[in-house]
């Protein structure tokens, strides 16, 4: 009997070559994050071989793969909306990124093009935003826009019936159709609060943050990446952020018309330019952001960049984080507290490390941490830090 692709992606081998993607490209602070179970990838990694095993009979097994509720991090993007990024248990990013591995390889489903990045062979989001800047060098005019609330507002009956028919390999669409569908585990009323009023509702659209949120908003948006490469239009997508670069402020006005009547096929739309809306049209001395960093003008180059308000933004919800009575309420002990807040660095180092800015970004973090946690002994758990001595504050990483 010849072996079907979920054969092939659930073997032992697959999965363990999965794995050792998924490590070899995390830092050392995402290695100590941690979905709904608690599992770090170092926990993971004590025993890749037999996980990988067990998780090979699981997905074999009649009835398919269960997986887990998803972890969610907020992020700010402005004074009363967080951005949230959910993270898949390890096991389940196991088996999401052999998935994206596979689908990846030889483009299965057709879905390699010039506009878009993300779940592509090489074309990362590292990759996106150098391909901006590169395109700004030449073309320094901006139009950049976001497709509104896309990842929440995905039909999943429409994403199911992409799946059936792009996805070639039959065995493969249930477990699709299963990741697609994952919901968030809340931490706490507050928490749940918070992700609704970010657009999220359980049983609507497709979570960001999984190995293949990139992979579903490539499938919905085929068709649009085939118009916008026939006209001509010089675009870098990743997931729902566009940004386009042109010669004048009239041409981009052009391409704000052509993209909205490419979405509007797909029931989707943007905003209209306005000095709130998240679309915009930059002249060639102004700073545009892309996928949270700045594309900036300086002499007859330009630079990615972290916005500094963003930068203060981050370092604020950092600190917050280490609020006593909150971590109590939720039942997050110290190892807990300590765990979840290098996964939150995890993330924003990951998210900004292709900044110039980076290493100045990176020492806010590490003195955001310090605060929080000095403020978590000093003002939660009454600890005089100041008369202890340096042996003390080392071995308590205060130093």
């Amino acid at each position: 009997m010849a072996r079907t692709a979920l054969d092939v992606v659930s073997s032992s081998a697959s999965l363990e070559r999965a794995w050792r993607t998924l490590y070899s490209r995390s830092t050392l602070r995402s290695r100590l994050s941690s979905g709904v179970d608690e599992e770090t990838l170092l926990d993971f990694d004590r025993h890749p071989s037999a996980v990988c095993r067990s998780l090979s009979q699981q997905l074999r097994e009649f009835g398919g793969y269960k997986f887990s509720e998803l972890r969610a991090y907020l992020i700010p993007k402005s004074a009363h909306k967080d951005r949230v990024i959910c993270v898949p248990t390890v096991r389940d990013r196991v088996v999401q990124r052999a998935l994206v591995e596979f689908l990846a390889n030889g483009d299965r489903c057709g879905l390699a093009n010039a506009v878009s990045y993300g779940f592509i062979p090489n074309r990362s989001v590292e990759k996106a935003v150098q391909r901006a800047r590169s395109l700004r060098r030449e073309l320094p005019w901006v139009y950049k826009t976001d497709i509104a609330s896309f990842f929440d507002a995905i039909p999943r009956a429409v994403l199911r019936d992409k799946i059936r028919r792009h996805v070639r390999d039959r065995s493969l669409r249930q477990v699709l159709i299963a990741a697609s569908e994952c919901e968030i585990k809340s931490n706490s009323a507050s928490h749940a609060k918070r992700i609704k009023q970010a657009g999220i509702h359980a049983g609507a659209g497709v979570r960001q943050g999984m190995p293949l949120s990139p992979f579903f908003a490539n499938l919905v948006l085929k068709e649009f990446d085939k118009t916008i490469q026939a006209k001509g239009i010089s675009m870098v997508r990743y997931a729902d952020d566009l940004i386009s670069f042109s010669a004048s402020k009239a041409q981009c006005e052009i391409i704000h018309a052509t993209v909205g009547l490419a979405l509007q096929k797909e029931g989707l739309q943007v905003p209209p330019p306005a000095p709130d809306s998240k679309t915009q049209i930059y002249a060639p001395s102004e700073a545009a952001e892309f996928l949270g960093l700045q594309l900036r003008q300086q002499g007859g180059d330009y630079l990615l960049e972290i916005p500094s308000s963003q930068t203060q933004k981050i370092r604020q919800r950092i600190i917050e984080f280490a609020s006593f009575s909150s971590l109590a309420q939720a039942g997050i002990n110290l190892s807990t507290f300590i765990r979840r807040l290098d996964g939150q660095l995890a993330g924003y180092s990951g998210a900004y490390a292709y900044a110039n800015n980076a290493n100045h970004f990176e020492a806010v973090l590490e003195a955001a941490r310090r605060e929080a946690f000095e403020r978590l002994l000093v003002s939660g758990l009454g600890i005089a830090i100041d008369n202890l001595s340096p042996e003390k504050r080392r071995f308590l990483g205060l130093e």
